[in-house]
């Protein structure tokens, strides 16, 4: 298996020699407003693509399925909306499937608990937007892929960590988890997505799983940095239990 980091939460999963594109943010620096009433305010994504348009071109060509976590601005924006081919299948959550198709993409493909494509298996699973948010934020998903002959995988999504993560985490045993961390929180409300302490938790909790720390550093909501993540998780003996790789990094399993 093979992971790489495009930026923020966009990663291209290689998977039984397929590549799977998910939670495409792929617009250049700075073309989104600001998450508002907040102390950073900076325009999104506040960094740009590790690469030129040319390379991302190339790379969605070579793309197989796309999935789509939830329909925030920072998981799939208009110029994934422009730039992915209309023919590739896109997999969602119950309920996105109707802006997937309205922006022209033929082949969406709602998961309600789970599906099997190409011999992989997937599961959706819930998250949570953080504590009481789902009324502000909606409902965001997850995905466990399996497959044989190769590690499984949790892209947990947009989540904090809270009961569901560890049924999921005791019910499939992942050998990889994919988090969304950052401390991404808004004007109001705690963190709505992992922190420091909540890596730590899964460390503590998980030591069969390889943690990837990911969505940091791309959009001003997001308020824990990668050299801040790296010091607290030396300070606990826990480094070795997590990447955070740097955007464009692949990294194999």
């Amino acid at each position: 298996m093979k992971l790489q980091l495009i930026r923020h939460a966009t990663i291209i999963v290689t998977i039984k020699g397929l590549n799977i594109l998910v939670d495409p943010m792929l617009c250049k620096k700075g073309e989104q407003k600001p998450i508002m009433k907040l102390t950073d305010f900076r325009r999104n994504p506040t960094i740009g693509l590790p690469f030129n348009m040319d390379v991302l071109k190339n790379l969605l060509d070579n793309i197989d399925a796309v999935f789509v976590t939830h329909m925030h601005r920072d998981h799939f924006d208009d110029m994934a909306a422009k730039i992915i081919s209309k023919e590739k299948p896109i997999f969602c959550q119950i309920g996105d499937e109707i802006k997937l198709k309205n922006n022209g993409f033929k082949k969406v493909y709602p998961i309600n608990e789970s599906t099997s494509w190409n011999g992989i298996d997937i599961i959706r699973t819930n998250g949570c937007h953080g504590e009481k948010m789902e009324k502000v934020l909606g409902k965001v998903s997850g995905f466990v892929f399996k497959t044989q002959g190769e590690p499984s995988l949790y892209i947990a999504g947009d989540t904090i960590y809270y009961e569901d993560i560890d049924k999921v985490m005791i019910n499939n045993r992942p050998d990889i988890i994919v988090v969304n961390s950052g401390a991404a929180s808004l004007m109001f409300g705690g963190p709505i997505t992992m922190t420091s302490k909540h890596i730590k938790q899964l460390c503590t909790n998980y030591k069969f799983t390889k943690i990837v720390a990911i969505h940091m550093e791309a959009f001003n909501h997001c308020k824990l940095t990668r050299k801040q993540l790296t010091k607290y998780l030396e300070k606990n003996n826990l480094l070795n239990n997590v990447e955070i790789p740097e955007d464009g990094e692949i990294m194999h399993f």
